[in-house]
């Protein structure tokens, strides 16, 4: 607006400069031109008046032209247009003038006058005539600069003098221009982060005029800033719920611009945080097929899409719904990893339950068919098959037994009881408790314990030793076997290890054994046990967010590695 300002004031400026001059130049031409002819006309009129006194010949004549120099031309023609005398020409090369104009109107008339113009030479002829007593006509004429002739004389001038109003003129409109310029500037300052007080005061002098306009727009501008500070209120509460939700999310308009979306959602797409959306399409997000194709079908389409994906070994849910009337596309992506899990394990759990469950209940259904149908073949047999029955309720219930403690360790939380407990007096314990399996058996058990201890629950970490021990000597091999438990204080850890040197584990079977019911032996029949022991294991060692690791060489040994938290 300042410089559109600036340029008309500065244009206008010019343009009347231009004009003047040009409207100045012409007048003076004209007054030039005037004061010209008639310092001719009173040349001829002298020489009239010497006529009538009787004092005029060709020798006067002479003398006159000889006194004007080549200033004047002095011609002298008869009533026929015969010319007597021409003091620039020959008069026999000199044709007949009557028919000049200036002849005739002086014959006519008393006196006459003519221009004619030299387009070679920019200039004109001016010519007087005036009729003389006798009837002849004196004529004096005179050579002068046309207006081209003029203009070209004057240029330099002229140009010096445009440039210095040009110069004028510009820095006047600069001034104007700031002047004008100056109520909106004040009302800016106003209407800014810092504003200023008494505006309309300061505008009241020199600018009443606006004072009603600056009132209405500080009236609208006060509605605006209230609005908008409602919507970025809303704008940033928007925010925060979205930042609060576990969820990934994201809105784009009808086309797929994208609008807003939270740090979850940037998570996923792998999104740094200095990543600016606004500018980018839902298409700019992933190059997948599979992405591609369901925005396609919510931009295109207007139809609702939905589909699960893996990454990383996490699964979400992807959901593009498109809103009611405004069309817009609302992105909602769930980590569903711990949900889809669970239900895997729900599956998994009852299909071995159910697998687990089946052997016993056969046996059972078996033996009662048997004792139904009197299909023995004495009735000491009678005996002989209810032992059958009664181991096989027995195997039921523990196994119930067991699934029941895995299922009440699992919900414990973390709030558990947690002590400082001595190892070496922990697997001693657990050692005495485990004596009945041992005891027939060939087996020493080394400790190297160094006087480590252990920040957990007692009870669980009990368990914990118990189930490798267990293990440890459930799959000793021979007569002679050794189990090795060594246990090493670190500043942020402690560690112990569970080493024994029976059948092993195949390692393609390593990163299956924690699973419930996984047994890494395909005999099942050979060992005893439900394969929940190593889960319960696991289980335990998460609860004191510790980690347990296997190292196993099939048929040479075992090492199970435990390491828990120190106490901070």
């Amino acid at each position: 607006m300042k410089q559109k300002i600036f340029r008309s004031l500065f244009g206008l400026s010019l343009s009347c400069i231009i004009v003047v001059m040009v409207v100045l130049m012409s007048l003076s031409y004209n007054v030039w031109k005037e004061e010209f002819k008639h310092n001719l006309r009173s040349e001829t009129q002298t020489i009239v008046a010497m006529a009538e006194a009787g004092n005029f010949n060709k020798e006067v004549l002479v003398k006159i032209a000889n006194g004007t120099g080549a200033e004047y031309r002095l011609t002298w023609v008869q009533a026929d247009g015969s010319v007597l005398y021409d003091s620039n020409a020959d008069l026999a090369s000199m044709e007949n003038h009557l028919q000049r104009p200036e002849i005739q109107q002086a014959l006519m008339t008393g006196t006459g006058s003519a221009m004619r113009d030299s387009s070679t030479l920019h200039e004109t002829n001016y010519y007087e005539a005036a009729r003389l007593p006798d009837g002849s006509v004196i004529r004096v004429a005179k050579v002068g600069a046309n207006i081209y002739r003029v203009l070209l004389a004057t240029v330099p001038g002229l140009f010096i003098l445009f440039i210095v109003m040009a110069l004028i003129c510009f820095f006047l409109s600069k001034h104007l221009t700031k002047k004008l310029i100056t109520p909106i500037k004040i009302a800016i300052s106003k209407w800014s982060k810092q504003k200023e007080h008494n505006v309309i005061g300061r505008l009241s002098v020199d600018y009443e005029e606006i004072i009603p306009l600056i009132t209405v727009l500080d009236s609208q501008k006060e509605r605006i800033d209230k609005t908008i500070q409602e919507i970025e209120t809303e704008r940033d509460t928007l925010r925060v719920l979205m930042e609060e939700m576990k969820v990934g999310i994201l809105l784009a308009n009808e086309m797929g611009q994208i609008l807003i979306c939270n740090s979850n959602l940037r998570k996923f797409f792998k999104l740094s945080a200095t990543n600016e959306l606004t500018n980018c399409t839902l298409y700019d997000l992933n190059h997948e097929q599979q992405w591609i194709d369901h925005v396609n079908q919510v931009i295109h389409d207007k139809k609702n899409a939905s589909y699960r994906i893996e990454v990383d070994q996490r699964f979400y849910d992807v959901v593009l719904y498109v809103t009611g009337s405004t069309q817009r596309i609302l992105v909602i992506i769930s980590d569903i990893t711990d949900e889809y899990l669970a239900q895997k394990r729900r599956q998994e759990f009852t299909s071995n339950i159910s697998h687990e469950l089946k052997t016993p209940l056969t046996t059972i259904s078996g033996y009662a068919e048997i004792i139904a149908n009197e299909l023995y073949e004495k009735k000491s047999d009678v005996k002989e098959i209810g032992k059958h029955i009664y181991k096989a309720t027995c195997q039921m219930l523990e196994m119930i037994e067991s699934i029941m403690h895995l299922s009440k360790v699992e919900k414990q939380t973390t709030d558990l009881p947690f002590e400082t407990v001595p190892i070496q007096e922990l697997i001693e314990t657990v050692w005495n408790t485990l004596s009945c399996k041992w005891g027939d058996k060939n087996i020493t058990l080394h400790l190297d314990c160094n006087g480590a201890c252990m920040y957990g629950n007692k009870q669980l970490l009990e368990e914990v030793f118990l189930n490798l021990l267990d293990n440890a000597i459930k799959f000793s091999k021979g007569d002679e076997n050794t189990i090795t438990v060594t246990a090493e204080t670190q500043p942020t850890m402690t560690t112990v290890v569970v080493h024994d040197n029976g059948i092993g584990i195949n390692n393609q079977k390593i990163d299956c054994i924690f699973e419930r019911f996984y047994q890494a032996d395909a005999s099942r029949g050979r060992y005893e046990g439900f394969g929940i022991g190593l889960s319960l294991v696991k289980h335990i060692i998460d609860l004191h967010k510790g980690e347990i690791r296997v190292e196993s060489e099939e048929n040479k040994s075992t090492s199970f590695i435990i390491s828990i938290p120190n106490k901070i």
